[in-house]
Order: structure tokens, then sequence, then C-alpha cells
């Protein structure tokens, strides 16, 4: 993937990376047409454990929406992916993955494929899609679009990201690339065959309102990956982007106590638990 650009003096196409002492590394993948920024808080609060932090720039990702467009072996992406799991595993003795939503696939594509890390979180979990997406990929790769005017997400009005950061991205992603989510509802098809391969700690976190990816998920996740510890929770009123919400620093607490448990192994890694917070908390 040598050809693809980057934009090196833009603060918002950089990958973020936190460094400490620690032989652990948490690797966060993030979403389809966004960038390390959008998990910049989340890396911060992670790093407040004493582990290191890295959050890669995506391939093709990090310019603008004509950039994604420009993929035309989408399965390349989660090879890259795999690549760098496989480095980190190397320099590490313990790796724990977030992947939110496109990142989730990068995620559970390496997984699947035996290359495990010590602990994996997912956020908005693709592994089934809503029916309007279904059919929007349907309507997509009938009428050959490859995007879509963009919805303003509800992050605008939480304070998560800054409004320099906002302002760069209303301008150089306005539109949606349709044609990789066509090509992640497709392969979600293979990789559910992969899902019992899985024997990491996993934690899955969903909102009730996800209009991208179906409330059936993580159920449908959690019953096939052979995971000793397993926990899922359910953010009530929760949409895609839980790490952009209202809801991020509630979320950070379990994400922090969930890293903490697999690192001291103090605790059972036999459990599953369900948890629902309310937006009412």
């Amino acid at each position: 993937m040598s050809n693809i650009k980057k934009d090196q003096n833009n603060v918002f196409s950089r990958n973020i990376e936190y460094k400490s002492d620690s032989s652990t590394c948490v690797l966060i993948f993030h979403g389809l047409s966004s960038t390390p920024y959008d998990m910049r808080e989340m890396a911060e609060e992670i790093h407040q454990l004493g582990v290191n932090v890295f959050v890669p720039l995506l391939p093709y990702h990090g310019i603008n929406y004509q950039e994604i467009n420009r993929i035309e072996d989408s399965e390349a992406v989660y090879r890259w992916g795999f690549d760098l799991i496989e480095s980190k595993k190397q320099e590490f003795e313990k790796l724990i993955i977030i992947g939110f939503s496109y990142g989730v696939g990068i995620t559970l594509y390496s997984q699947a494929q035996k290359m495990e890390a010590d602990g994996i979180i997912l956020f908005s979990v693709g592994s089934k899609f809503t029916i309007k997406v279904r059919f929007l990929a349907v309507l997509a790769k009938l009428f050959g679009l490859k995007d879509i005017t963009r919805e303003r997400s509800d992050y605008y009005t939480h304070g998560a990201l800054s409004e320099e950061y906002l302002n760069w991205r209303s301008t150089n992603f306005s539109k949606f690339p349709i044609s990789q989510l066509v090509f992640a509802v497709k392969y979600v098809r293979k990789q559910n065959r992969e899902l019992e391969n899985i024997t990491a700690p996993i934690m899955i976190i969903h909102g009730t309102e996800d209009s991208i990816t179906s409330q059936k998920a993580p159920k449908f996740v959690m019953e096939r990956v052979k995971s000793r510890k397993k926990l899922t929770i359910y953010i009530q009123e929760g949409k895609h982007s839980l790490h952009l919400s209202n809801f991020r620093f509630k979320i950070y607490k379990y994400i922090k106590q969930f890293i903490t448990e697999i690192l001291n192994e103090s605790q059972s890694l036999e459990t599953e638990r369900i948890i629902t917070i309310s937006s009412m908390f």
C-alpha cells in the first residue's frame, strides 16, 4: 500500500501515540471516514493506566472522502491491520485492541486469522447491520454509488471534538464513502463464519439507538466466540459514535476496568456479564 497519500502537515491526519515504560500496548482502530483524532480523548484516558497507546491513521484516510473512494481492494485495509497487529505483538508482551465500527472489522479479521490479542474491545459491532444500511448497500451497488451526503452527527454537540477539527471534517468529508460500507456489509458474512476462532477476552459496547449496526449484533457475536471472559454493555439511547457521546466518560471507566482486569489477571477470566447503562445514570 505504498501509493497511499498522506498529509503530514495536518495535525488531524497523524498517528497518535502515548508512550510509557509498560510492556503493554493498547492499539486503537478508528472508524471509516474518520481519523485518530476522533479517538484522542479515549487514548488519553487509557494512557492514564500507564500503558502504551497507539492510534494509527487507517490507509487512504485523513485527506478527504474522495481519497477513501480510491480503495480498490478493500480487504487490503484489513490485511494492513493484521500486519500492524503482528508487529505490535512482537514489540510488546501484551496487546489489547480497541476497534470502532470499521475498526471492528479490522480487529475481528486479525483475531479470526489467529493473530490474537490479549483482549479486544469493540464499539458498534457491524457483525449485523440494520435494515436501513443493508438496503442502502443494495441501492449503492445497483446504481454504482460511491458516496452520499453525510448527515450531521449528534457528537457535534457533546464537546468531544474541537471546533477546528469539526470544521475541517465538514470541509473534507462532506460526503460518506458508501463504497466501503458496501464492502463491509458483504464481507461480514464471511467474517461471521470465523467468529468461533476467537478466544481472547472480549468486551462489546453498543448503543440501543444505533441506526447503522443492529441491536442483534452483540448477542450474535458473543454466542459464537469461544472467549472465556465476555462483557456486553448496552447504552440506552446510545447511537453509533458512542465514544464521542455524552456517555463517553462512563464508558471509559468500564474500558479501563476491563483492561486492568486483563493485565492483573487477578479476577477470574471465566465470566460473562451484560450491563445496561441508562440515559439517567
